[in-house]
Order: structure tokens, then sequence, then C-alpha cells
């Protein structure tokens, strides 16, 4: 809702409740003194709240609120709080003055309703619930498979996926401007996108540079779904998403595909598109990403303190932990040539002509290789649909485009390795895991994948250790220089023990945040709790003495 919406809001509340109290019908455009708005008392907005919610002014023990929810009360009494002469003042009610709304009376009314919603004594519910993991999959496979014909699905699957990917709102994502799409220089294989327009957004330090992955998963890879409109769709202008589509026209397709018979909720409630905004917070909760990384990601406005001026929001690790998360359950990944040739600036520019012509040639680098893969790699099956990765039109000029420089036209050149996102003292490192062939051994066993560093580059050293099995049933460990060779094990099981550590390491550092977090928590309560007793102690009231029996 925006500044005038929200301003006719607040108006037609408090010409609401002056219609209540004086019994006069007044227009949208009648106005009142501040004398008149003086005179309004808390029994009065307590009683027109009783009005709004249980039908009458002064329900009974056997009304129910079946009019209005308690959050329709608490916006009503936010919004006629803005137009009370003495606003800032708590509801004296010995004296009869203040601000109404900040009264016990009110409170109470909105309180009571709370309580038998939770019964269900009240109104249903029509908040948007949060959207499951198996149900966001399922958005996106319908998505292509009901819109494939009219080449809608890549615009939805980028705008979802991003939206996703950055915890944002449906309408802040359509506003995004191209040049809210930066170059990461520290890790090439990634890009940035600031978002600077957005409803918690009141300053500069609110939008910080948060970091996207490539996914191992096409079907939810931001940057796979973004070059695929960038590069496929229509020249969107100066948005990304283009100046003349709007978030209503894709709300109205998800309310579509929601009640779509197709469409499978894994538990009951409303979906809308705040669903997906809600449901990657709570994807990267369950993964136990604390509050504070997931309120920094989603820009989500708290309260603050003094020393939250001086910390810079830029937090490199953090967010990159929360993105990781949302790339789902196989993580992220980088998109590398095969073998690690470089691709020339002419042949990036061949490939993704528009894409290049918008954004240069560093970000186009970075969206061309997962479009090749995708070029090559051609269907994906996911629930029982098979559908094409991009569209076939794009894949086949691509793989021409591709083969015209003279490349081969069999072997997908494009490979995808896996990511792990580390925290080295307040640097973030961004760790390939890279499986490489090594001899074999008498047991069969081959090589380990071996962990290394994203150099300046983003390509892998050529000097990388690999694990070589010796002997027969070998099991000692020998370390030549300073690489360590497993002897007896299986890239496999490799695999699991460097998840193991990485996940161990994951959650202790987010163990140590949350008690950090606890502790502060714990000293601003104590703090508000010894303002109150002092605040206590200075009134000026007549206090009893209790005397000792004797």
């Amino acid at each position: 809702m925006d500044t005038l919406q929200t301003a006719k809001a607040y108006t037609k509340c408090l010409i609401d409740l002056m219609s209540f109290i004086d019994g006069v019908h007044y227009d949208s455009s009648a106005s009142f003194s501040r004398d008149q708005l003086a005179l309004i008392t808390a029994d009065q907005v307590a009683a027109y709240l009783c009005k709004k919610a249980y039908g009458t002014p002064s329900p009974g023990p056997n009304d129910r609120p079946r009019s209005m929810r308690a959050s329709s009360l608490a916006f009503q009494k936010k919004a006629i709080s803005q137009f009370m002469p003495l606003r800032n003042m708590p509801w004296d009610d010995i004296h009869q003055r203040g601000n109404p709304t900040r009264s016990s009376a009110v409170n109470e009314v909105i309180t009571k309703c709370k309580k038998h919603e939770v019964r269900q004594e009240g109104v249903s519910s029509k908040a948007r619930r949060a959207l499951e993991w198996e149900e966001f999959c399922s958005l996106l496979v319908l998505a292509r498979h009901l819109y494939a014909d009219i080449d809608l699905w890549f615009f939805l699957t980028a705008v979802l996926c991003l939206q996703w990917q950055i915890i944002g709102r449906i309408d802040d994502v359509m506003k995004l401007a191209k040049s809210t799409l930066l170059f990461n220089s520290r890790e090439p294989s990634t890009l940035n996108i600031k978002m600077n327009w957005s409803k918690n957004i009141r300053e500069e330090r609110d939008c910080p540079t948060q970091v996207l992955f490539g996914a191992m998963d096409p079907l939810v890879c931001p940057l796979l779904n973004l070059a695929t409109w960038l590069e496929g769709g229509e020249d969107p202008g100066l948005l990304l998403f283009g100046n003349h589509r709007s978030n209503r026209s894709v709300s109205s397709v998800l309310d579509t595909i929601f009640s779509s018979q197709l469409f499978r909720q894994i538990r009951r409630g409303l979906l809308g598109t705040h669903s997906i905004r809600k449901g990657a917070a709570s994807y990267a909760a369950r993964f136990g990403i604390c509050k504070d990384w997931i309120s920094t990601r989603g820009r989500w406005k708290g309260k603050r303190q003094q020393v939250d001026t001086y910390i810079e929001t830029y937090l490199p690790y953090p967010d990159a932990r929360v993105a990781s998360v949302l790339c789902g359950p196989r993580g992220p990944c980088k998109y590398a040539v095969k073998g690690g040739d470089p691709i020339s600036d002419e042949l990036v520019k061949s490939l993704v002509p528009k894409i290049h012509a918008a954004f240069g040639g560093d970000i186009a680098i970075v969206l061309a290789l997962p479009l090749l893969w995708a070029a090559f790699e051609g269907n994906v099956t996911v629930n029982g649909y098979t559908l094409p990765i991009i569209p076939v039109e794009l894949a086949s000029l691509i793989k021409e485009r591709w083969i015209a420089a003279g490349k081969d036209p069999v072997d997908n050149p494009i490979e995808k390795i896996s990511l792990v996102v580390q925290q080295l003292g307040d640097q973030l490192a961004i760790i390939p895991l890279n499986r490489r062939p090594g001899q074999a051994g008498g047991d069969g066993t081959v090589a380990a994948p071996v962990q290394q560093p994203v150099g300046s580059d983003g390509a892998a050293s050529e000097e990388d250790g690999a694990a070589i099995a010796q002997g027969q049933g070998a099991a000692s460990a020998t370390a030549v220089g300073s690489e360590v060779f497993w002897a007896g094990k299986s890239a496999l099981e490799t695999e699991v023990l460097f998840s193991q550590q990485f996940q161990l390491q994951q959650r202790l550092e987010d163990l140590r945040q949350e008690i950090i977090n606890l502790f502060g928590g714990q000293q601003r309560y104590l703090q508000h709790m010894n303002t109150n007793v002092r605040r206590i102690a200075v009134q000026p009231v007549v206090r009893s003495v209790v005397r000792p029996s004797l």
C-alpha cells in the first residue's frame, strides 16, 4: 500500500469513528477540528471497535467477533491514532485526556478478539500461509506446463525464482531495474543484486548488496532462469522484467495455478504472491539459519539501536549462507567450462547478444554459461513431467552459435560444480567440491573429491591434489607436500565426511550467533524492566503502609 492509499484508508477509519460517535453520516470529504478530536474518549473508541467486530457497541458474554478480525481492529486503532492531538501521550483514565487509542479499554477489545480467534470463534483468517518447498517446485513445473504455448513460462520462472532467492515481495521484484544487477568481482561465478525499491527501505543502508548463486537444481536456479528471460524474452526496457508488466498480472497467474486441480497443496491454507516470501523465510529458518540473517536477506526493518548505524550492512558470509540454503536441498553451484579453457568475449557476445548489449561482458559470461549448459542438457523430468530446461528455440539457437564458432557439437562443454559456503575469519570463502578421477587401486577405489578455494578467476588450480587408492585394503593416510591422500576410502565416503564437517562448522557458527542474540535480548529486557521500576517509583501516588501485627 503506497502513501496515498494509506492516507485514504486512515481518513476513512476516522470518518467512520466520528459518524459512530455523532450519529451522523459523514462523507469522505469531511474534516474535523482539533477541538472535536480532543473530545474523543477511550470508551468511545472501544465501543466503536466492538461495533466493528461484534456488531454491537456493548457485546454480551455470548457475543462473538463475527465481523472483523483483531488484525483489522489493530489497523483501525493505528489509523485513528494518527489524528489524535495528543497521540504521543498515553491515555489518562482519571483526567480523561491523552491518546484514547493508547488505553487499556481499547487494548482489551483487541485482546479479547484474539482469544476468540484462537478458539475458532471469530472471523476466519484470510492471511496467506508460507509456501512449502515441494509446493514451490510444483508451482515452477506447472508454470512451464500450463503456459508453454504462449511463452509466458520463462518470464514467470525468472520472476518467481528471483523472488524466492532474495526473499522479496512481488511488487518489489517487478520494479527491479537493470542497473541493480551487478557483477561480483570477488566471486566471478556469481552475481550481486541491490534492491533499491522496497516497502521497508527508508534509507540507502537498508538495501545491502546481496549475492546470487547458481543452483544445482535447474528448476530453481536463479541465474539460469534469469538468463533465459533476458536472452529469450522481449526487451524489458529499463526494468529487468519489463515496464508494461505489473505485479497484478503475476498475481493473477499464480491464482490460476493455485486453483488448478494439477496443483497439490501439502497442507491447508490460502496461497498468494506473499506466500513465496513467507515460504523462503520459513525454509531458511528450518535449516537453522538465525533470524537476524534472514531479516537482513529479506530486508526487514526491525527496532534499531545506535550500534546498528555503525555496523556495515554488507555482511558477505551471513548473506551467502542464506542464499546457499535457498538454492534447495542440492545446494548452490557454479557453472564452469570443462577443462578450464576460457571463453573469449567475442564468443560470449555471439552466444548471448541481448545480455551482452544490456549488461556488458562480465555479467554476460556469468549468464551465458548456464544457458549453454541447458542448451546441451535438453530436458528435465520433475513430478512426472518432462519439460525443456529452456525454450527449445533458444536452446537450438545457442547450440548453433556455439557450433558456428568451431566448437564440439556433441558433448556438453559446461559442468556444474557444487559449492560450499565457509567463513574464514571475517571473510567469505566459497569452496568448490571438485571430483578428480584418480588411479584405481586393487580394491577398485577411485579418487576422492578435492576441496579447493575459488581463485580470482573463478577456476580451480591445475595442481589439485588427488586421493589415490594404494594397495589391498590400505587404510593409512599419507601426506605429500600440502596435499593429503586418503587410501582405502571411496569418493562417496569422503564427500560424506566433507559434508558433515561443513554442516558441523555452520551449526556451531549459527549457535554462536543465536547465543549472542539471546544475550543482547536479555540485556534489553532487563534495561526495560529497570526503566519501568524507576518510572513507577517516582509516581506521585499515595502508598499504603502495612503495619506489622502485634
